[in-house]
């Protein structure tokens, strides 16, 4: 039983250091090294991109646009 425990823990442990939190807000930068609670990255689309299986991205509230779009661009079609 020890030697199956030990086993998991093993297995286990290091996919639990691979799941990250992100945080997203309208006044953030998308760039290495942003992402957190105090240096959230700019847009959604960065952070999927860096985000691996497991993580977890945090959209604080706000507007936001698909990349290269803003209200005034759009038209009736």
């Amino acid at each position: 039983m020890k030697k199956i425990l030990l086993f998991l823990v093993i297995i286990l442990l290091p996919a639990a250091g691979y799941a990250q939190d992100y945080f997203v807000s309208n006044n953030g930068t998308d760039a290495p090294g942003y992402g957190t609670l105090t240096q959230p990255f700019a847009t959604i689309q960065y952070a999927s991109t860096v985000a691996t299986a497991g993580s977890n991205v945090n959209v604080m509230a706000g507007t936001y646009y698909w990349a290269n779009h803003h209200p005034n661009q759009f038209r009736n079609i």
